[in-house]
Parts: C-alpha cells; structure tokens; sequence
C-alpha cells in the first residue's frame, strides 16, 4: 500500500480501499497529502521497518518514512478484509499506540499531520492473531 503511495499511483491505491475510503478519499486528495509532505519534509528517502498489531478488528501498521530533512510515521488500518479502512500521515514522533487518530479531514491537522481514514461504527469482528497484514 504504501509503495503505492510512494510511487504515487492513486487510483491503484485507491482500489484497495473499503467503501467509505474510496469515497473519502479522491485521487486529488491523496496527492495533496504527497505534495504537503514533499513540501515540508524534501523528498521522500525510504521506508523504515514496519510495526504490526491488531486494534478493534483491524490490523494496524506503523511505517516511518525518511525525507530530506525529516520523518513522518505511515499509519494504514486494514479491515478484517484486507482493505484499507484508514490512512494517516503523523509526526515521526507519534506513539505507536492503538489508532491515535479521529476521521478527522486533513484541513482540521495541524501543518505536520494529515489523514485520510474512516470510522467503523462498532466493532464486527474480533482481532486475530494470526492475521497477517498485505503486502506492501
């Protein structure tokens, strides 16, 4: 998912969100979220090593990712289908902690932060432990 995001394919991006995502979540968007990054961090570097856990039924993954002249945490939900049901852009020094953020639009987050997610209204399934996360 990320590669994606790096490579910036949007609509490929895009194909792997879950409904409300797609919906929240245009190709325009996402690129603004790139591009407010490339503005203030330089030019994206690489992607650190990933951290894996399950919160309320999704699968959560923490990515740091080097630029130029700084750090942002990469945080993706994964629903119970492997979807993407969130996606944020945090300060690198953002604890790594359950979900951390709200649905809220990215013009509502201060200048270092951004997200694009969507809320599940009540937990349906149970986290798994043996649940891995998708392939980046």
């Amino acid at each position: 998912m990320l590669a994606l995001f790096t490579e910036q394919r949007w609509e490929e991006m895009r194909s792997r969100f879950d409904s409300r995502m797609a919906q929240a979540a245009p190709a325009d968007l996402l690129r603004t979220v790139w591009q407010k990054a490339d503005r203030e961090r330089g030019a994206f570097q690489t992607m650190g090593t990933p951290s894996v856990r399950a919160v309320a039924g999704y699968t959560v993954v923490d990515v740091p990712m080097a630029y130029e002249r700084g750090e942002l945490l990469r945080r993706v939900a994964f629903d119970a289908d492997g979807q993407v049901a969130g996606f944020f852009v945090l300060p690198a020094e953002t604890e790594r902690s359950p979900l951390g953020c709200d649905a809220a639009s990215p013009a509502s987050r201060s200048s270092s932060e951004s997200s694009v997610s969507r809320r599940r209204r009540s937990p349906r399934h149970s986290p798994s432990p043996s649940r891995r996360a998708p392939s980046w």
